[in-house]
């Protein structure tokens, strides 16, 4: 890895790849950077892990309403966000491809677990009784979907791919390369 005169890695990276993350980032900032930092052919690739609503879906909203410490949550969605990086000249589709759809087994109980890695629902966040309640709550409902004790979800991967640009005028795709 080179590093440029600020004593920073220079370009090198091939790709960049961005899971359910980069809606968290300030997109002026790190754009820009995921360029410098890229080959000059490399590209940012967006990826998105798509479960497919479960019969239970409609009945588990109301439940995870009455629990969240983010109120302000707003789903993720990589066709949407990449949309939106255009917009701002911060990104230049390239292709989109969607996996094939697969089953998923995991019991009921790492399930409900599951839904604490996510922002509003961390255990950090989330007194005990309130944990408990929910847990309790979230697996008597969808153990009557599942009274074999496992869940089965169906799942693909969205994945967009492309150059991350500057956000100016001039969309750098490479060191000696742009695009009007």
């Amino acid at each position: 890895m080179q590093l440029d005169g600020n004593g920073r890695p220079g370009p090198g990276y091939a790709p960049i790849t961005a899971g359910s993350s980069l809606h968290w980032m300030d997109w002026d900032t790190v754009l820009p950077e995921f360029r410098r930092l890229l080959q000059p052919e490399a590209m940012l690739a967006l990826v998105e892990n798509v479960i497919e609503p479960p019969p239970w879906s409609g009945e588990i909203g109301p439940v995870i309403a009455q629990y969240p410490m983010n109120k302000e949550f707003q789903p993720y969605d990589n066709r949407k966000l990449a949309g939106d990086l255009q917009q701002r000249l911060l990104f230049q589709l390239v292709g989109a491809r969607q996996t094939r759809t697969i089953e998923f087994n995991q019991s009921v109980r790492a399930y409900v677990r599951s839904f604490h890695s996510r922002n509003g629902l961390s255990r950090d966040r989330l007194v005990p009784d309130r944990t408990r309640t929910f847990d309790e709550r979230l697996t008597n409902l969808i153990s009557a979907y599942c009274p074999s004790g496992s869940v089965t979800l169906a799942m693909h991967n969205r994945i967009i791919w492309g150059f991350p640009l500057t956000g100016n005028n001039q969309r750098q795709i490479g060191p000696d390369r742009s695009v009007a």
